[in-house]
């Protein structure tokens, strides 16, 4: 599963603090992967949360008590748009408060696994692990700590653990089908410098210091190995790890730097403040660094490609309005062939849909896209694109095949299929022998295939239209006809 990430960033010497998402680094399923850097600021929070969890693409956030000696539990999630690697929160202007949590003396943990909340707490002295199931919280049985020992409760993509820390010694204690399990962890000789930030495939990973820069080391059962290096990152930094690619990400704000304005041709229904100002992606996998820089916090649309957008769609419901409204007194006399009809609706509509996917087959094999990404804006929802280059050349391959198989044969590759013709329905074909046709020109059938594929609502008007053509036939003054007797063959 694609692995989404969550920090807290607050500037130094302000109360306020922003929660910003990291959207996953690989596609899903309505989402394209988000490049290096990036990362979207979904709320301001007037108080800093005390603890953090975070499952897939929800986040859940534990602050200090009330009055009442109470821990309110919020929680927000993000959702798809279909645009691209835009990603928007949800609901969009308030938290849903999932819970509280009373009674308690310290929270040592917090961390979502297997689709529920776990707390770590103290009560007389006494460390208490719960487990919310519904919305009620019950104890769940963990192991015995040493009374001396720091604990620290983390989530993974392979369970939920608990992390022992004593003065000389660290042991992981880990919950998997229902079991603990528990591993004592080798340190590195300055184990007291080291910054825990997170687990991956079962290792802690911490940072440290070499050589006046910032160490990454994985620490487990075997020998502390360090997996690379990065420039010095501030103290008050924000952790986050996407498990599924194995990134480390890194943010933080920096002091007198101005936000920049989250620049989007899209409607955003809350400005959130965006006080992230740089950010590292490091590859637990690899032992490098993937970026390091400012915050990538531009939305995945610019205002131009939005503008452009919008001005496509107005210019052609100007076109296809100016093209219906237009008197039809261009037609003249129809007259239809001996032997032939006016096709049905359905039989035009079947031998249309043939014939524009030749067009898209044509640019996805060319291309190598698939079927769904030639589409662009079409299958916005299943692709996230709004890129019509593809779609254009598309519209321009059908053009092009409809214009020279009508010229020619009078027949498309569609329209043989569902043995129909265009042909010309003017004065000079009432003379005709029965079962023959004259195809239309090149010139008329180019006409005519621009306003159907490049104006498709006008098109589609032929199939409530009584006489069964649209404006393009009226043009090229042709008709979709089919057999009425006697089989067809061309003059």
């Amino acid at each position: 599963m694609a692995s989404h990430g969550w920090v807290v960033v607050q500037v130094p010497g302000e109360q306020s603090a922003s929660l910003a998402h990291v959207p996953p680094r690989t596609p899903t399923q309505h989402a394209e992967p988000a490049p290096e850097g990036r990362l979207r600021a979904v709320s301001t929070l007037s108080q800093r949360p005390t603890h953090l969890a975070a499952e897939s693409e929800n986040v859940y956030m534990l602050f200090a008590p009330d009055s009442a000696d109470e821990r309110a539990i919020m929680m927000l999630s993000v959702r798809p748009t279909g645009v691209r690697d835009l990603w928007v929160r949800s609901p969009e202007t308030r938290f849903v408060l999932v819970g509280v949590l009373a009674d308690v003396d310290r929270v040592l943990g917090f961390a979502a696994s297997e689709g529920r909340l776990h707390v770590l707490v103290e009560r007389d002295g006494t460390a208490e692990l719960l487990s919310r199931v519904g919305s009620e919280w019950t104890t769940v049985e963990h192991p015995t700590f040493s009374e001396s020992a720091q604990l620290r409760m983390m989530a993974s993509e392979t369970g939920l653990h608990i992390i022992e820390q004593d003065a000389d010694s660290w042991r992981i204690r880990s919950l998997k089908n229902g079991q603990w399990q528990s591993a004592d962890v080798r340190l590195p000789e300055d184990a007291d410098a080291l910054r825990l930030v997170g687990i991956w495939r079962d290792e802690l990973i911490a940072l440290g210091e070499h050589e006046g820069r910032t160490s990454v080391l994985s620490l487990g059962v075997n020998e502390p190995l360090m997996l690379g290096v990065i420039d010095p990152i501030r103290e008050e930094s924000a952790a986050a790890i996407l498990h599924s690619t194995g990134r480390l990400v890194l943010a933080w704000s920096v002091p007198g730097e101005v936000t920049e304005k989250i620049e989007s041709g899209l409607p955003t229904p809350e400005e959130v403040s965006n006080p992230v100002r740089r950010i590292v992606e490091f590859s637990l996998i690899e032992g490098r660094t993937l970026y390091a820089g400012p915050a990538n916090v531009t939305a995945p649309v610019s205002p131009n490609e939005f503008r452009l957008l919008a001005f496509s769609l107005m210019l052609m419901m100007a076109v296809v309005l100016l093209v219906v409204l237009r008197p039809s007194g261009m037609a003249g006399v129809v007259v239809l062939p001996p032997g032939l009809a006016i096709a049905g609706p359905g039989r035009r509509l079947v031998a249309s849909a043939i014939d524009g996917f030749i067009g898209i087959f044509i640019i996805s094999r060319a291309l190598d896209l698939s079927i769904l990404d030639v589409l662009g804006p079409i299958a916005l929802p299943a692709t996230g694109s709004i890129d019509v280059g593809p779609l254009a050349m598309a519209i321009m391959v059908n053009i092009a095949h409809c214009s020279v198989s009508e010229a020619f044969f009078g027949r498309t590759i569609g329209k043989a299929m569902l043995g129909l013709i265009v042909a010309r329905v003017d004065a000079a074909s009432g003379g005709l022998p029965a079962g023959q046709f004259q195809p239309p020109s090149i010139g008329r059938s180019f006409a005519r295939n621009i306003i159907k594929w490049v104006l498709p609502p006008v098109a589609m008007l032929a199939l409530s239209d009584p006489s069964g053509r649209h404006r393009g036939d009226l043009i090229a003054r042709t008709a979709v006809l089919s057999r009425a007797n006697e089989p067809l063959s061309d003059q």
